[in-house]
């Protein structure tokens, strides 16, 4: 009995003992095993990873990019760039059948209107410099994009275009202003609006204003200073004066410095003072040919957005009423001379004022 319950006892114990010897060599084998399955794997993944751009790139466009410049169609051989995607949303759906009704499967996410929302930020495809448009251009998948284009000499720019394309995409570039953005001059007409109130100049019973002060505003508050950096017009005071225009161009000033102008030129001397006192010069005849305008002019003004009020003289019966807001307007290289056409039209004053577009219109508190 106990050989016999010995053998089985050692029997076991071999097949263990055994068995331990054995694991360091099936660990192996199962190592060795696992390797070559992640070598099938990684294969596997190279092998598609080499195949899917081939099939996507079908689907896409080469880009040929060409940036011009805006005088003379030259060239421009050193950029830089930057592609962002345009998820502004479209309008192609043109009925809420086409995947823009609730009831439709996958409902919002099957609408492309820009109104089911706008995207915080536009994601961006790629960027980099001219380098990119070697032979063969650049490959960007279907799409619609935006692109930017920057070089030393030109103002930023860019274009939208929808892959896959027709043609080379073409970015046009503004020359900057060598010196900087020129400075400009407003101007106001100052008259008087009392036969009748209308916001409009009614020769000869109504006549231009000197002396009033035109006071410059922007979204920080007054502005007291030019581009710069001295007082506006000179003092920091901006009057109005009677300007003697002639073939549209203002050639001089005539007398009174304050109330109202004469509308006959007729007998009258002028000053090419600017800005004229008691004590200057007023020597030299006025053409026959000329008018006699009120007008108010701020020079020496930077890029920007205004308001422009006139304050009548102390001690006068004159009151200003804007019932719509103060005349606004713009300076800019590309608007400058389109504020100097609307001058006459942008303020004018006379007393109790209303504003009708560009003009602020006033009446004489004692009429």
């Amino acid at each position: 009995m106990s050989r016999s319950g010995i053998r089985p006892l050692f029997s076991a114990s071999r097949k263990e003992s055994q068995m331990k010897m054995q694991s360091p060599t099936s660990s192996r084998r199962r190592r060795v095993v696992s390797a070559a399955l992640a070598l099938f794997v990684l294969a596997a993944a190279l092998v598609f990873h080499s195949v899917t751009p081939s099939a996507v790139q079908a689907a896409g466009s080469q880009m040929d990019l060409h940036v011009v410049s805006a005088t003379g169609g030259t060239g421009i051989s050193s950029f830089k760039y930057i592609i962002n995607v345009d998820n502004t949303g479209t309008t192609e759906q043109r009925v809420p059948s086409d995947g823009c009704s609730p009831e439709n499967a996958g409902y919002p996410s099957t609408c492309s209107w820009t109104s089911m929302g706008v995207a915080s930020s536009s994601p961006i495809y790629t960027q980099g410099d001219q380098g990119d448009f070697g032979p063969g251009g650049l490959y960007v998948p279907t799409g619609r994009y935006l692109i930017s284009v920057l070089a030393d000499g030109y103002k930023l720019d860019g274009v939208h275009f929808t892959v896959p394309l027709d043609g080379p995409v073409t970015v046009t570039m503004q020359p900057t202003q060598p010196d900087g953005l020129p400075d400009a001059t407003i101007q106001a007409a100052v008259f008087e609006d009392i036969s009748p109130v209308n916001g409009a100049p009614d020769l000869p019973a109504e006549h231009g204003l000197a002396g009033f002060t035109g006071v410059v505003r922007d979204t920080l508050g007054e502005v007291t200073t030019d581009v710069y950096g001295s007082p506006l017009c000179g003092t920091g005071v901006c009057l109005s004066y009677c300007y003697v225009v002639d073939g549209g161009v203002d050639i001089g000033i005539v007398l009174p410095l304050n109330g109202p102008c004469p509308n006959d030129p007729t007998g009258l001397q002028m000053t090419t003072d600017p800005r004229p006192t008691a004590g200057s010069s007023f020597g030299s005849p006025v053409p026959a040919t000329a008018a006699i305008e009120g007008k108010v002019k701020v020079p020496n003004l930077g890029t920007n957005r205004f308001t422009l009020t006139v304050t009548p003289p102390n001690n006068t019966k004159f009151v200003q009423l804007s019932l719509t807001g103060y005349p606004s307007f713009g300076n800019s290289t590309s608007s400058r001379s389109r504020w100097a056409r609307m001058s006459s039209t942008i303020a004018s004053i006379s007393g109790a004022c209303r504003k009708a577009a560009f003009a602020a219109a006033c009446v004489n508190a004692d009429k």
